[in-house]
């Protein structure tokens, strides 16, 4: 397509593959013979970008890779991104993100039910956290995953793939098939009108009761109701827990903001998820794996959030966060220079006409 680091590729094989390669006879059992069709993927990525490098409005990526594309018939993107974003703190991912999807499908020059665009939320960018991470810390990566969830369900012709229940700690997990698997039911739905459920619990509200929260979810993501689920997260040695009780991954706030690791379970409707702790007489706050790592296996001690429906398909993670920005170095520029990273950036002084010093990371 361009000199660039772009790829085409064209096979009139199985839609979702294991790869770009040939199919794989577990994922095959997901598709009937209708699917076999002749499709074109267009791998526009480049390694540890943050999300404004791709924005249309002078990202490097955009410009340099992606823009060659428009023209191509497109019918969904998949957007697997986000760890530079965790890394620096980026407190206007939601924002970019919603403006990236609408500039994408305007440059397509299709609407909402013709370019779907399903996300990837992204697993543990930190894994050492494991080790330290308390309930109420701010998580980047928690923030970013939040951000990925509000917005799949802001976007019209949008979805969520949760990852971090395959991850073994890494924003690369080794489980990948299970995460097509999870994009594969978004596009069977949402591009093939095949009627089934293709998310997890996603959460919808909470309400106080007699000293416990009780957590509602979206009713399209319960599926025959929700389950103590296991992860599907695996080791060198294919390590997959058997889920048991009690349900984990909860926390809950008094009115200061004093975070406590809650005891929690499936209400006898099946469809809410009740949590307490005798530590807070009087919750205000609920999450659920908000931290950076809702998944590990650190010295032996399995951390793990099990929550999941009928299906096997986990809830996402939920909760407050903000972005903490790490600045890391004082540059000077021109105006205009850093169109593709003033996100994170913080305007210190103008002192020279035309020249803005800026600490940057």
């Amino acid at each position: 397509l361009e000199h660039a680091r772009n790829s085409l590729n064209r096979n009139a094989e199985i839609l979702l593959l294991n790869g770009f390669a040939q199919p794989d006879e577990e994922l095959l059992k997901n598709f009937p013979s209708a699917f076999i069709v002749v499709y074109g993927v267009i791998d526009s990525s480049y390694a540890n970008t943050p999300l404004a490098y791709h924005l249309t409005s002078g990202g490097s990526v955009w410009g340099g890779m992606t823009r060659w594309a428009v023209g191509y018939e497109v019918r969904g993107a998949i957007w697997y991104q986000g760890c530079n974003d965790a890394k620096f703190g980026n407190a206007r991912y939601d924002e970019q993100l919603k403006a990236m999807v609408a500039d994408y499908r305007a440059k397509w020059g299709r609407s909402a039910s013709e370019f779907a665009f399903y996300i990837v939320q992204i697993a543990s960018v930190n894994d050492d956290a494991a080790a330290t991470q308390k309930p109420g810390d701010k998580s980047n990566t928690a923030w970013v995953r939040d951000c990925q969830r509000r917005v799949s369900e802001a976007l019209s012709g949008s979805g969520l793939a949760v990852s971090f229940d395959v991850s073994d700690a890494t924003i690369h997990p080794r489980h990948k098939v299970e995460i097509g698997n999870r994009l594969a039911r978004l596009a069977r739905k949402g591009v093939y009108g095949e009627n089934l459920v293709t998310e997890g619990p996603m959460f919808a509200s909470a309400t106080r009761e007699s000293g416990k929260i009780r957590v509602h979810f979206r009713t399209d993501t319960l599926a025959d109701g929700l389950e103590i689920g296991a992860s599907k997260w695996v080791d060198e040695n294919y390590f997959v827990p058997t889920p048991t009780a009690p349900l984990k991954g909860f926390d809950i706030a008094d009115a200061n903001g004093k975070w406590v690791a809650a005891s929690a379970e499936i209400a006898a409707d099946g469809k809410s998820v009740l949590v307490w702790s005798s530590e807070i007489a009087d919750p205000r706050q609920v999450s659920y794996a908000n931290c950076e790592v809702p998944v590990a296996n650190y010295q032996n001690q399995y951390l793990n959030a099990t929550l999941y429906n009928s299906e096997g398909l986990p809830a996402s993670p939920f909760g407050p966060q903000t972005a903490g920005v790490v600045f890391e170095r004082t540059v000077t520029v021109s105006d205009g220079l850093l169109t593709t990273c003033l996100y994170r950036a913080k305007l210190v002084s103008t002192s020279v006409a035309g020249v803005n010093e800026l600490v940057c990371c």
